[in-house]
């Protein structure tokens, strides 16, 4: 059944721009920094997303979000993130479920 699923995708005609690569505007309007919000920044995979994102010469200014019953606060990730030679400005905000 997988080769005749195989044969009946590659029959499928698709247009030539579907495999060509994806075009992203890299660059912020003006030549402005981007500011980006990183929801649940504290957790497993976004620590290391907060950390890629503070490092990019793109970013201005990171947000860190998270609960604040998390294993790691969010104000925990931005103290370590503020030790990294970076141009962006990290802050944290923690947000308390019960409220």
């Amino acid at each position: 059944w997988l080769k005749t699923f195989l044969g009946f995708v590659q029959s499928i005609p698709f247009p030539p721009s579907f495999f060509s690569p994806l075009r992203i505007n890299t660059m912020a309007p003006s030549g402005r920094k981007f500011k980006v919000c990183i929801c649940g920044g504290a957790g497993g995979i976004g620590q290391p997303l907060s950390m890629l994102m503070a490092m990019d010469d793109r970013v201005g200014e990171l947000s860190v979000y998270d609960l604040t019953v998390s294993a790691v606060p969010a104000e925990g990730v931005a103290t370590d993130l503020a030790h990294l030679n970076m141009g962006s400005r990290v802050r944290a905000f923690g947000l308390d479920p019960k409220s």
